[in-house]
């Protein structure tokens, strides 16, 4: 009679639980699987029979069918070797099935070692709304499969503590003590902020502007670009970011840890964990397409989906293929980034802030008070316009560096004056995002830059003096709605960053939203 054991199937993000039946009949010592497998899967056959007779239970000597259903449903990967070991052992009168409400999840190596597999945590979220009771994954697997609260995580070190643990419902106490030693970190909502901070802007000497707008960035989750000379702290400033941005919630702390899992990202350190910090990308112009957008054979997700709920950092942006620069304009308004292939279509979150960083010529000292350009006007001309109206209408600070002298360079260094105020900037974030967060509960928005121009009028109203200032800025500087509509919202931001509560923004929030403009 068949044995069916379940397992689950994903492709991106999406998963569909699968069974995978047994059945074996009188005939030829021969294996078969069925189901739309693709090679990895069909590998399998070796590796179960090897870690089967090598962990000690035998193969069973005669003819094998493995069906995984759906059969319409493609099967990708070696996450299957450990449904299909056990129910061959099921299926011989070796071990009793596991019920319905048990998945198993992993990879056999020959000697009957589970291996870990890639896209453990969307896998546990299906199983989660599929109520599933018990997962059964790789003892590496553990850590972040424990990030999926609602379910009993039952790692594994091999086939014989499976069975040890089908058969008496427990596993050994040695192993067990070892297991305990992993806490479920991410189960607390909202996530830790570390007690210790370090300096927020350290190395970057002056420069309270460029400070102040990337605070605003950080708490309204807003597109930033800088200008400015070589060794200004361009650079500097785009790692600074990190120690401004608050820790992840754990609703979105799940939603990075399914893209990096898929990637297979060691991410799941302590540190990590811990802060639940959010992710911050770096990315080199020498990146492909396929790098950034994702889309590869197996439809894995790329730089901007791993960026997703944190930062996506172009450092020299103007030296970026423009194809490249010009095909983020989608992702940046629909905050999500569609990859369709032969194999098929996947749709993968994309919700990044982009902090980008240019030279304002290719010598670097175009407007700069202390070097002079050695750049034509025809040069500096072409190089900014690599930079489209449309990418940088998409981008709501716009920021020049300037060069300091020497000797307040030395004397702020060892003054250290403004460190203090710059320690309070990650708790006025966190009360900033907090405000955010509580005005759109109910919506699909997390932070004001998320508003689409539908919801503005509703959630970002003016005062008169406000409209009448926005709208005499608006005829001057030729803004498009797209332009007005980043501005109301880059002024929500700067009234949300305030120790008062506003209903309506002031005609100062609009002024100091159209200095970044």
């Amino acid at each position: 009679m068949p044995v069916t054991i379940f397992a689950i199937s994903s492709v991106g993000l999406d998963g569909r639980m699968i069974q995978v039946e047994v059945d074996i009949t009188p005939g030829m010592p021969m294996c078969t699987i069925v189901g739309l497998a693709d090679t990895a899967v069909l590998e399998a056959r070796e590796r179960i029979r090897s870690a089967i007779k090598n962990s000690g239970y035998i193969f069973p000597p005669t003819r094998k069918t493995i069906s995984l259903a759906p059969a319409h449903v493609p099967k990708h990967g070696p996450a299957f070797d450990l449904a299909m070991a056990v129910g061959l052992l099921a299926a011989s009168k070796q071990v009793p099935a596991p019920p319905a409400t048990t998945v198993l999840l992993g990879e056999l190596s020959l000697d009957g070692a589970v291996r870990p597999i890639q896209g453990v945590i969307p896998l546990l979220l299906h199983a989660q709304k599929e109520h599933i009771k018990e997962v059964i994954v790789s003892f590496e697997n553990h850590r972040e499969a424990s990030l999926v609260q609602g379910l009993t995580i039952v790692p594994v070190k091999n086939l014989k503590d499976v069975v040890e643990y089908l058969n008496y419902g427990h596993l050994s106490p040695a192993f067990g003590a070892e297991v305990l030693d992993l806490h479920r970190i991410g189960n607390e909502e909202g996530g830790n902020v570390s007690a210790e901070r370090k300096p927020v802007f350290e190395g970057i000497i002056g420069q309270a502007r460029a400070k102040k707008a990337l605070a605003i960035a950080a708490a309204g989750h807003h597109n930033m670009l800088v200008s400015g000379p070589p060794g200004i702290g361009k650079s500097l400033l785009a790692r600074a970011i990190s120690n401004l941005l608050p820790p992840l919630p754990y609703d979105e702390f799940l939603e990075v840890a399914s893209i990096h899992s898929l990637r297979g990202s060691h991410i799941f350190d302590d540190e990590y964990l811990k802060n639940q910090k959010r992710p911050v990308r770096y990315i080199h112009r020498t990146t492909t397409s396929k790098a950034l957008f994702g889309g590869t054979s197996d439809l894995l997700p790329g730089e901007l989906s791993l960026a997703h709920h944190g930062v996506l950092v172009l450092d020299e942006i103007s030296e970026f293929p423009r194809s490249l620069v010009e095909s983020l304009r989608q992702p940046i308004e629909d905050q999500s980034i569609t990859i369709t292939r032969a194999a098929g279509s996947v749709t993968y979150p994309a919700k990044f802030l982009l902090f980008a960083t240019t030279n304002p010529c290719p010598c670097g000292y175009f407007g700069d008070k202390k070097t002079k350009c050695r750049c034509s006007e025809k040069v500096v001309e072409h190089y900014q316009k690599r930079l489209s109206g449309p990418i940088l209408d998409r981008i709501d600070l716009k920021v020049t560096m300037e060069s300091i002298n020497h000797a307040s360079i030395i004397s702020e260094r060892q003054a250290n004056k403004n460190l203090a105020q710059e320690l309070l900037l990650p708790a006025i974030i966190l009360r900033a995002r907090q405000r955010q967060r509580d005005r759109y509960i109910g919506t699909p928005f997390t932070t004001n830059a998320d508003l689409t121009s539908k919801e503005i009028s509703k959630f970002c109203p003016l005062s008169p003096e406000a409209i009448e200032r926005l709208t005499r800025a608006a005829e001057k500087l030729h803004l498009s709605a797209r332009g007005i509509h980043r501005l109301i919202k880059l002024a929500r931001t700067i009234a949300d960053m305030s120790d008062e509560i506003y209903t309506h923004l002031s005609a100062a929030h609009i002024i100091e939203a159209l200095q970044y403009r």
